[in-house]
């Protein structure tokens, strides 16, 4: 193969990870996912709003800034760097962005919600077929953003203050949660989609991020992580209330053991599972595709010389 005539990294600072992608183009258009990687270092932990980064959260998030400026050309390409709700909440998030922007050698950008949702939408997509009515859902850390729209950029974004850590922290007392605090927390979720979420939204609904990635492994029984078995897969209502009950019944060692989650995962999957479950009820959907991109992918996406 000839080489790439330009190259783009997205980095995005979430709640719960920290991912990269690397991207090619080449000139006859082919575009090349070349390095792919997400970091579990939960920046949020404990974090609740207006109120300080945990030290050994941020220790976590800069050692994983220092592994992607080595191991994704970071200086050698166009890049972008952008934190998400993590730092929209915290009252010191420079503690944070000042050491990385170091560590880069470009800024660390705080974005906001809507424009997080545009930049997730716009990678989302990339290598889904073309249509006109997707709807795009990202549940993060601490925040959940739901966008309906076309390919075109004319997306419609609402953000919300849900988020897995979030859920997990404030309603789960143990590794296997009561069906009172699942009650609890159903009841906060479905609050928060009646205020901010439309139930006329139509469209064919594609989920980002750990829980729906995850859901697509375990669905689909890989024992190893396969990128193009779980992008574009797809996984019903009853796959997602089947694993909730499921994870919510077993601790995280069992889950890590039995089921291949990851550690960072493993312990926030019940309540992904649970916010995915009462969105897709609100929404009256019985199914969802599965993408294996997302904001990362939709930055390089916009740096590329297309």
């Amino acid at each position: 193969m000839k080489k790439p005539i330009s190259i783009s990294v997205g980095l995005d600072i979430g709640s719960n990870t920290v991912s990269c992608t690397q991207l090619q183009l080449y000139a006859n258009g082919l575009i090349r996912i070349r390095r792919d990687k997400s970091f579990p270092v939960r920046l949020s932990e404990g974090l609740i709003p207006n109120g300080p980064l945990n030290a050994e959260a941020v220790k976590r998030g800069l050692e994983a800034i220092e592994r992607i400026a080595r191991k994704f050309d970071y200086h050698k390409a166009k890049s972008r760097a952008v934190a998400t709700a993590v730092l929209r909440m915290a009252s010191n998030p420079q503690v944070f962005t000042e050491p990385a922007s170091k560590i880069l050698g470009t800024p660390v950008e705080v974005i906001d919600g809507i424009e997080e949702a545009r930049y997730t939408s716009i990678g989302a997509v990339f290598g889904l077929p073309k249509r006109d009515d997707w709807v795009i859902l990202d549940i993060g850390g601490q925040s959940t953003e739901i966008s309906s729209g076309s390919v075109d950029g004319a997306w419609q974004s609402v953000s919300m203050p849900l988020g897995v850590v979030q859920i997990t922290e404030q309603f789960f007392n143990s590794e296997t949660p009561s069906a009172v605090e699942q009650d609890l927390a159903r009841a906060a979720v479905q609050r928060l989609l009646e205020e901010h979420v439309p139930k006329t939204i139509y469209g064919r609904l594609v989920c980002v991020g750990g829980t729906p990635t995850t859901l697509g492994k375990l669905v689909h029984r890989m024992e190893k992580w396969d990128r193009e078995m779980v992008h574009g897969s797809v996984v019903t209502l009853a796959d997602t209330q089947k694993w909730m009950d499921i994870s919510a019944s077993v601790d995280v060692p069992t889950r890590i053991k039995e089921y291949g989650m990851k550690p960072m995962r493993a312990d926030v999957f019940p309540a992904g599972a649970l916010i995915l479950d009462q969105i897709l009820q609100h929404l009256n959907m019985d199914s969802f595709t599965v993408s294996a991109n997302g904001l990362r992918v939709g930055l390089a996406l916009t740096l590329l010389d297309l």
